[in-house]
């Protein structure tokens, strides 16, 4: 869940014609680092993501009780900032690192990454997060990193390596 999520229109008090159909919801103080729950049943999540219950209580019959299990979870808002990089000479390689937005957010997916020109540089994946960009030939090319509906891009320049020769 995100946001406020209003739980009393989940809560149905029976019978029908009871007298007193109010309640009271509470979140258990081990579950409150997940998310808070209001007096008229408003749940909001906090920013660690995690399992949680809220419980509902008659006020007239406190033995009376209902449990809803929920999950606080925070949705993937952007991928950082990637930095434009220049390999000298083929065959080269250089690695970057993909940081999420905010940081203990929710993966919609694995991420994808790409070349937008495999004939300059391609990509692979060379540990958590982190990938190698190996130069193929010369030029410059984007590589487009996506995470559901979220992408970032930086461009790899190759160029020709600079050799010196001695005399």
């Amino acid at each position: 869940m995100r946001g406020g999520i209003d739980v009393s229109q989940y809560i149905t008090v029976f019978p029908d014609n009871a007298t007193d159909k109010s309640v009271t919801y509470e979140i258990s103080s081990s579950d409150s680092k997940y998310a808070t729950v209001s007096s008229s049943g408003i749940v909001t999540a906090k920013s660690i993501n995690g399992p949680f219950t809220v419980k509902v209580k008659s006020v007239s019959n406190p033995e009376v009780v209902a449990t809803i299990n929920m999950e606080a979870y925070t949705t993937l808002t952007g991928i950082s900032k990637l930095n434009d990089m220049v390999i000298e000479g083929q065959n080269q390689s250089a690695t970057f690192r993909i940081s999420i937005i905010p940081t203990y957010a929710n993966r919609y997916d694995p991420f994808t990454v790409q070349s937008l020109n495999p004939d300059i540089a391609s990509v692979r994946a060379s540990g958590a997060d982190t990938y190698t960009v190996t130069s193929v030939g010369l030029g410059t090319t984007q590589i487009l990193v996506t995470n559901g509906p979220i992408s970032e891009q930086f461009y790899v320049t190759v160029q020709r390596a600079n050799i010196a020769v001695k005399k």
